[in-house]
């Protein structure tokens, strides 16, 4: 018996799901996987990336490090010119704070979008860590 209900679940076919291995078209699409595949294909493409990988993860963690290094240098510059200057460095440390979230949020868009390449298998670079700007403001 068929019937166009608008609000019914989707149904699937009989057919036997997609191994990740044969990911490839890019094309973006429900499958269902075991958690082993899914670990297995993981590790492999770690593997096969790994020097990307850990360049990309440096990267990240020397930008956030730097960040907040020279954050707490100017916040600290400011409270030592004068004790009554607490208010400039309060100030100084929200906007900071704020800019720093701003910034963060921006390279880890691009980090997951590195990474996501790599799992689909398509062209990836270092690069890709500053390519978030599209997506910063529609992220929520």
């Amino acid at each position: 018996m068929s019937y166009d209900n608008p609000y019914a679940s989707p149904s699937f076919s009989t057919e036997s799901p997609i191994s990740p291995f044969q990911i490839g078209s890019g094309e973006i699409r429900n499958i269902k996987a075991e958690i082993g595949d899914i670990f297995n294909y993981s590790l492999k493409v770690w593997k096969e990336n790994l020097g990307i990988l850990i360049g990309a993860t440096l990267i990240v963690f020397g930008l956030a490090f730097g960040l907040a290094f020279f954050e707490g240098f100017v916040e600290s510059m400011l409270k030592g010119i004068d004790q009554r200057s607490t208010a400039a460095s309060s100030i100084f440390a929200l906007f900071s704070s704020i800019l720093s979230n701003v910034f963060q949020s921006f390279v880890a868009i691009g980090d997951l979008q590195l990474m996501l390449a790599l799992l689909r298998r398509q062209p990836a670079s270092i690069g890709m860590l500053f390519s978030g700007g599209e997506r910063l403001l529609p992220t929520r």
